[in-house]
């Protein structure tokens, strides 16, 4: 009888374990680097672009926000050939509302997918939706949302958070998103 109830237990146990726990949402802050933020933008348009990207940052506090910069590269021409060099990671802009504990994570490719450690987190910590906000809307922003849709997590672009290099192309590029199933906020 003993041993019935704690195979019964074990069963119970077993069960609720391997029920999907909750999922969980987080925000990825894309490439808001000094590098982008105040070298090539100009100041007014980069102030903006900063307060709707805390503003974001402080809407999602609760559930989890990372952030995820460039690895930026060179091309090096020397007589021994052509080949890719890193030129290392750049800061975070100084003006985000960024806590000591929210992750950091690097990519050297245009979709934050690309980073192993990124989806290894995304994974292990249950995230399914994340909302993106950061830079380019037609470069990184856009292959960033179209391969976590791939990959099938939920894919949200806070419009009032990305920029594009042409502001008037931000509607058409946000529509082709739409299209192919990211949604908007």
């Amino acid at each position: 009888m003993k041993s019935t109830f704690l195979l019964s237990m074990l069963f119970v146990t077993m069960v609720i374990s391997a029920q999907e726990q909750p999922s969980r949402s987080a925000l990825l802050v894309v490439d808001v680097q000094e590098e982008f933020t105040r070298v090539r933008m100009d100041s007014v348009r980069a102030a903006a672009f900063m307060d709707a990207v805390n503003s974001a940052i402080e809407e999602h506090r609760a559930d989890e926000v990372i952030f995820v910069q460039a690895n930026l590269r060179a091309l090096s021409i020397s007589l021994k050939g052509i080949k890719v060099i890193p030129v290392g990671e750049q800061d975070l802009d100084y003006r985000l509302n960024r806590m000591d504990d929210d992750p950091v994570f690097s990519k050297v490719k245009s979709s934050a997918f690309t980073s192993d450690e990124l989806v290894e987190y995304l994974e292990v910590n249950n995230i399914k939706h994340v909302y993106l906000s950061g830079l380019l809307l037609e470069a990184c922003i856009s292959s960033t949302a179209i391969e976590g849709v791939k990959k099938g997590y939920e894919v949200t672009v806070i419009k009032e958070a990305v920029i594009s290099a042409k502001e008037e192309q931000k509607e058409k590029l946000l529509d082709k998103l739409e299209k192919k199933g990211v949604e908007m906020e």
